[in-house]
């Protein structure tokens, strides 16, 4: 077992994206920020923080657990 693995072998923070992994969160949360709409997402399923001015993203706090889609700590 790795360091970061679960004793399956996935990785630790994925495994707790259910039923996503944290790849198809990223760019959703990409898509809901640019476009304002997402198929596998809302706003309420995380926090995005960013820049005003740019529209850049800064962070992505997937922790957020309005909904029970994220456990991870």
């Amino acid at each position: 077992m790795k360091v970061g693995e679960t004793l399956s072998g996935e990785k630790a923070k994925e495994s707790k994206m259910a039923p996503k992994g944290l790849k198809t969160f990223a760019i959703e949360a990409y898509n809901l920020l640019a476009s304002g709409s997402s198929s596998v997402v809302d706003m309420n399923d995380f926090d995005i923080y960013y820049d005003n001015t740019t529209g850049n993203i800064l962070a992505v706090d997937f922790r957020v657990n309005r909904r029970g889609i994220s456990n991870a700590n």
